[in-house]
């Protein structure tokens, strides 16, 4: 994974980026083409980038959709585990944005009272997750670089 990254870096960089290995068929049929890509060094992977390029007279819409490598730090076997939480997170992250626009939705229908509650519990979730960002997230990753460096 490093050494494609590295590979992708070299070839943004350079602005050479590979040839696909087929050609693209004709897309007059289509309204929407639905682009999936993992993501390398925060950007879509460069063959993707190399197909995007090329679609310069598709007239449609485009839908991007992207994996990325949450798990990219992390030992062999805890993979699984820390994909599985990843994917939990991200479950429990959408189920829980869409409860707040859901109420807050309901609220503007029922009264200011309902809606000011709604927003208040997003505040608060928002806070939480804030706190949990500066006192969990962002400590564990300066421990980590701390290892890093004393290997």
């Amino acid at each position: 994974m490093y050494a494609t990254s590295d590979r992708a870096k070299n070839q943004l960089a350079t602005g050479e980026l590979p040839p696909l290995a087929n050609p693209i068929p004709e897309l007059d049929q289509y309204n929407l083409i639905l682009v999936g890509s993992p993501v390398w060094s925060g950007q879509p992977a460069v063959p993707v980038k190399q197909f995007l390029n090329q679609l310069t007279n598709f007239a449609g819409h485009l839908a991007p959709f992207y994996t990325d490598a949450g798990v990219a730090n992390t030992l062999p076997e805890d993979a699984g585990a820390a994909s599985g939480l990843i994917n939990t997170m991200h479950q429990i992250g959408s189920s829980v944005g869409l409860a707040l626009i859901v109420g807050v939705t309901g609220g503007m229908t029922h009264g200011g009272a309902f809606y000011r509650q709604s927003l208040l519990m997003s505040t608060i979730c928002a806070a939480i997750a804030l706190v949990i960002i500066v006192f969990v997230v962002i400590p564990g990753e300066q421990r980590e670089n701390q290892l890093k460096l004393k290997h």
